[in-house]
């Protein structure tokens, strides 16, 4: 997997072009990160992104599967893109702590949003590859679980709309070192519909 940043000589996707002409300050923060399969992952680190940017990221063209002003053949089979929220999960526990609440604070607001609020999304939860892998596959899903009730609970989204997941430590963000803390994450990820 690659990590690419703005600071790097290797040239952005135009996905990270993008999401730094939103918010040139987070950009300090801003990571995309591309998985083997091709799915890109956005992480954002310490500095939460105002609610207004992160609508932005989640309605990307690639995310939407819309063509305006793209080549049509860029998007076509495209993935959608993940947002990875940087919240503080200690190793083995399921508990958002009041800094991981704040984090979650601007993604509420804009799945309030109109253009996201009917919108379809995963929550996927991931570990860091400390400890046995069953049950990290049950530690990821519950983180997932945490965060898709605290945004129903505090900010009104559907609960239809959100989907929670488990991963496990299979999807590293830091593959060079699998026991690194920001393997321990929860991704957001706009989909069609989850069945």
């Amino acid at each position: 997997m690659q990590a690419r940043d703005y600071k790097s000589r290797i040239p952005l996707t135009g996905l990270a072009c993008l999401a730094l002409l939103i918010n040139p300050v987070i950009a300090d923060d801003l990571r995309v990160f591309k998985h083997g399969d091709g799915q890109k992952e956005i992480y954002v680190g310490d500095q939460a992104p105002k609610a207004e940017d992160l609508v932005k990221m989640l309605e990307l063209p690639s995310a939407r599967g819309l063509t305006r002003g793209i080549n049509p053949d860029s998007t076509r089979g495209s993935k959608p893109v993940s947002l990875a929220m940087n919240l503080k999960f200690k190793a083995g526990s399921v508990e958002l702590t009041a800094e991981d609440k704040g984090q979650l604070k601007p993604l509420g607001e804009a799945l309030q949003n109109k253009q996201l609020r009917s919108r379809y999304f995963v929550v996927a939860g991931h570990t860091d590859k400390r400890g046995n892998p069953s049950r990290n596959l049950e530690l990821s899903k519950k983180r997932a679980e945490n965060v898709r009730w605290h945004l129903v609970r505090n900010f009104g989204i559907d609960l239809f709309l959100l989907t929670a997941v488990g991963l496990g430590s299979e999807r590293p963000l830091d593959a060079t070192d699998p026991y690194s803390p920001i393997n321990r994450r929860v991704t957001i990820t706009p989909v069609e519909k989850y069945y």
